[in-house]
């Protein structure tokens, strides 16, 4: 018992970060040769992470970026020509990504941002160089409310918001009475469109904007830098150098944070013969919002399910694999990284019944001096892992009869 509470705090002790609270971060898109790469930037140094790779040989551009709380995923748009593009999500755990479709009544959409006031999308669209409308979109893509202007130079090339909670444009190349800023008012009602800002230095190098909660602060990037605006949009304030990458895109969404712990298979040899498969699922209710896996080759292993920071509260983890009885633990998510301990697993379910009983004695008994690896038998019947079925095991699966998962 005192080498398995020693090998759990030498487990643990890997794990010391966690607990520490985390905030959210900007997030951009980096083209590159034959797709482009979504990367995490360091609001006061534009340092630049890159974090997974998006291959999109049939975009030319990607410039328009939001985060969409409901469905937890990024959006973009992708321009595949001047008249047509489409909504990409990009999964910011796995960084998984797929188009989505839409019944927006054109071909080609550009401006795109969550608006936390219209707990909805809101996207720009028309044709290139004269995006003149404005979608409300449901949490499908569907249109539920929109607006036109007819302003002659009007063009919506990136649609954000602030503290305010309205809906702005911006266009750095089709200025509007010389000024790349407007606020849409009543745009889905009586859309109006009134003037605000000035030139801060615009160049056709600045693309989109993105307001951060967590300082108060709009961020401008302008393709190779990046800068915050002023509250008046009138000064861009220089930031740094993305070092070396251009950043087209521009969004604040959540952190990926971690539920961690140090996973402990009863009744297993120290070190295994053959790996155990063991899955980990964390839910809200019946909402998945993390899971995980781990392959244990030892009897002790530690795990970790990401999870994103703007997930809170009570959850569940559940753990199961192998001959393993289902394990749940309820967890407190506080938007930071949580250290669980030691999740014990209760073994001798070699045939995933849920319960360890007569059908499991029978097989630990059928499978009687197979040995793994090997081409025959039960693997899991080998409950402690040994490499061979043999009297322990049958033991193991007659001392825990009756156990049943979580």
């Amino acid at each position: 018992m005192k080498r398995a509470q020693l090998r759990g705090a030498t487990l643990l002790s890997g794990l010391a970060l966690a607990g520490i609270a985390s905030a959210g971060s900007l997030y951009g898109i980096r083209p590159i040769f034959g797709g482009y790469q979504l990367a995490k930037i360091n609001a006061a140094t534009a340092g630049v992470e890159i974090l997974g790779t998006i291959s999109l040989p049939d975009a030319m551009v990607v410039n328009e970026m939001t985060y969409h709380p409901k469905r937890q995923r990024f959006v973009v748009t992708a321009t595949i020509t001047t008249s047509s593009s489409y909504f990409l999500e990009i999964d910011p755990i796995t960084l998984g990504y797929y188009a989505v479709g839409h019944n927006i009544p054109a071909s080609y959409v550009e401006g795109v941002e969550y608006i936390p006031s219209l707990q909805s999308l809101v996207v720009s669209y028309g044709m290139n160089d004269g995006t003149k409308s404005v979608a409300r979109l449901n949490d499908d893509y569907q249109v539920i409310g929109t607006g036109t202007l007819s302003l002659p130079d009007l063009d919506m090339d990136t649609i954000y918001t602030d503290q305010s909670g309205s809906v702005y444009k911006f266009d750095s190349t089709h200025l509007v009475d010389g000024y790349p800023f407007g606020r849409l008012d009543n745009p889905f009602t009586a859309i109006s469109h009134v003037t605000i800002g000035g030139d801060y230095g615009t160049t056709a190098f600045d693309h989109d904007v993105a307001y951060n909660p967590d300082d108060g602060r709009l961020y401008l990037t302008r393709t190779s830098s990046l800068a915050t605006l002023n509250a008046a949009r009138t000064t861009a304030i220089p930031i740094g150098s993305y070092g070396g990458f251009d950043i087209t895109a521009l969004a604040y969404g959540p952190e990926v944070v971690e539920v961690s712990g140090a996973l402990f298979l009863g009744d297993t040899v120290p070190t295994f013969a053959q790996p155990r498969f063991m899955v980990m699922s964390l839910k809200q209710g019946t909402n998945t919002v993390g899971s995980g896996s781990v392959v244990a080759s030892q009897s002790g292993t530690i795990f970790s399910v990401p999870v994103l920071d703007n997930v809170t509260g009570p959850a569940t983890l559940t753990v199961n694999g192998s001959s393993f009885l289902k394990r749940s633990v309820p967890v407190t998510l506080t938007g930071g990284n949580v250290l669980l301990g030691n999740v014990s697993m209760t073994n001798g379910d070699c045939d995933y019944s849920g319960e360890v009983d007569a059908g499991d004695i029978d097989m630990a008994i059928a499978n009687f001096g197979n040995t793994f690896p090997g081409p025959n038998g039960n693997t899991h019947a080998d409950v402690n892992c040994s490499g061979e079925v043999d009297a322990e095991d049958i033991d193991i699966v007659i001392a825990r009869f009756g156990s049943v998962d979580d």
